[in-house]
């Protein structure tokens, strides 16, 4: 079984597979994070930092490809 969804956290992976999930598919949280899988090994309490917000699928056909807004928002702020 694949489990779609939500998992953003090490605690969140490990709760889906303790309730039998073979795999666990990371669309969002990898848009986010595309190290999310090694960030997560190396600290267990790693937060991805993906709220669910949807706002990178809109952008499935922009120009460049998918992004997370987020991350954007993030840069903008630093920057300013």
């Amino acid at each position: 079984m694949v489990y779609i969804g939500g998992c953003t956290e090490l605690a969140s992976l490990e709760e889906v597979m303790k309730e039998g999930f073979d795999f666990v598919q990371l669309g969002r949280p990898l848009i986010k994070d595309p190290n999310y899988v090694n960030n997560a090994m190396a600290d267990s309490n790693y937060k991805n930092g993906c709220i669910h917000c949807n706002r990178c699928a809109s952008l499935i056909e922009a120009p460049g490809g998918i992004y997370c807004p987020l991350n954007q928002e993030g840069e903008a702020a630093q920057a300013g």
